[in-house]
């Protein structure tokens, strides 16, 4: 198996993000990656903001930490998906 193609134990982002971001970054400087992409809502929160935690050239996907606070956002998500309020025409 391609050593790239094999999984790579982190820490899991919630209890441990510190953890997570330290392992994922020593992980991606010894495979040399050019890119780290999260794939959970999780993972997307705790890199928010950690670029300079990875070595130069590795590009992290992940957009800036306001718009990844205001995408996560679920008191937000509900306000936009409130249907809108009708009023009832009355006849006279």
């Amino acid at each position: 198996m391609n050593e790239l193609a094999k999984p790579v134990p982190v820490p899991d982002a919630g209890p441990d993000p510190e953890g997570f971001v330290a392992a994922l970054a020593e992980a991606a400087a010894q495979l040399r990656v050019a890119a780290v992409l999260p794939g959970t809502e999780t993972s997307l929160t705790v890199l928010a903001g950690r670029g300079s935690d990875f070595s130069d050239g590795v590009v992290l996907g992940v957009p800036p930490r306001e718009i990844v606070e205001r995408a996560v956002d679920k008191s937000l998500l509900a306000e936009l998906v409130k249907p809108p309020t009708r009023r009832k025409e009355v006849s006279r």
